[in-house]
């Protein structure tokens, strides 16, 4: 498994990515803090530079590296995303929460869900309808 976090941008060095020989490669996307279109390019880069017959799949997509799959044509490249993490806001706790989504389970609207700490109704906390967009494009369901 590949975690990679942080900010990915003009100074992220992508070699342990782009150099991997592994029948198959689980990156851990949840430490992605930010990424911007230096960061975009670099990243579709070193996995385009993986070998062909590698599978490669993601775990806890955050939302910065979620936000691109409804921008950006290819970004997950071959990658199938099997889990990512979507914005939810606590009112009564007054707390951002990730809720862990299973990546293969095609979405038009945030599901409802529950804070794990006061057991309150949680927001969806994404304006856009496009969140989910990915979901109904088969990103996920790819080989």
């Amino acid at each position: 498994m590949v975690t990679v976090t942080g900010i990915l941008d003009e100074h992220t060095d992508w070699r342990e990515l782009s150099g991997l020989q592994a029948a198959s490669i689980t990156l851990d996307l949840e430490g992605v803090r930010r990424i911007t279109s230096y960061g975009v390019q670099g990243f579709m880069a070193a996995c385009r530079l993986l070998p062909p017959t590698t599978r490669v799949q993601w775990i806890r997509a955050s939302v910065p590296m979620v936000l691109q799959l409804g921008m950006i044509a290819n970004f997950a490249g071959r990658a199938v995303v099997r889990t990512y993490l979507a914005p939810y806001w606590c009112p009564s706790c007054r707390e951002e929460r990730a809720i862990e989504l299973d990546g293969g389970v095609a979405l038009a609207a945030a599901p409802p869900a529950l804070c794990e700490r006061c057991g309150g109704r949680l927001e969806f906390e994404d304006a856009s309808a496009d969140y989910f967009a990915w979901t109904l494009e088969g990103h996920a369901t790819s080989p």
